[in-house]
């Protein structure tokens, strides 16, 4: 306490500060634990339902956005996480091309045992060939890459510090023999929630006519 008794104040408001700080911080434990409850009853019910009515053979489609936990996106998983994922998938035989996956849906095959996976990514970030695409080839695993193009034309980071990919990086994908490049808009424009005409205009020139949008490659395939 100083001659003045601004001691008392200052300690007074400091300690308010504080008790603020707290309750901020359990407030945010809380809505984390609810949301991470809610995701652990989502997984339960599912797999619930599975079990009272199995699902129709088909295929499973993994999304993977980043890999090699350079950014602080809760999407960007650890390298070592994902060279597990897909040697187990690989040495099991289950990892199919996109392209297969949609001829083996169209002519109904059968399928025996555990269904075919095709692995695709979101967004288009730097990682995808310098994280990503080594792990793919060390297992000879193809991949279905959706870029956002305006990120790519622009250099601009995706949200949680995501670099971008270069245009070279997307060619040294294409390259690899492993990879099929398609849209994710050029903008990762939200699709369910525009009209059609708005939706056909955030796509890359000619993504959605498949032809070859400033000569870079041909898209056939679109996620939104």
């Amino acid at each position: 306490r100083d001659l003045h008794g601004q001691g008392t104040l200052v300690g007074a408001t400091y300690h308010r500060a504080m008790a603020s700080l707290a309750t901020s911080a359990r407030a945010s434990s809380l809505r984390s634990g609810a949301r991470r409850g809610l995701g652990t009853a989502v997984k339960a019910t599912a797999a619930a339902a599975d079990l009272v009515r199995r699902p129709a053979p088909g295929v499973v489609v993994l999304i993977y956005h980043r890999v090699g936990r350079r950014s602080t996106s809760n999407v960007d998983l650890a390298r070592d996480v994902f060279d597990a994922q897909v040697g187990e998938l690989s040495a099991a035989g289950r990892i199919i091309s996109i392209d297969a996956a949609a001829d083996r849906i169209e002519c109904g095959d059968a399928v025996e045992g555990l269904p075919p996976v095709v692995l695709t990514f979101d967004d288009g970030t730097v990682d995808w060939v310098e994280e990503a695409l080594p792990v793919l080839a060390a297992h000879r695993a193809p991949a279905t890459f959706y870029v956002a193009t305006d990120f790519v034309e622009r250099g601009e980071a995706f949200p949680g510090d995501g670099a971008p990919i270069s245009w070279s990086g997307l060619a040294e994908l294409a390259a690899s023999g492993l990879a099929t490049i398609g849209s994710h808009t050029h903008t990762h424009a939200l699709l369910d929630r525009t009209d059609g005409p708005t939706a056909a205009g955030r796509a890359p020139p000619g993504a959605l006519a498949g032809s070859r949008p400033r000569g870079r490659a041909r898209c056939r395939n679109l996620a939104a």
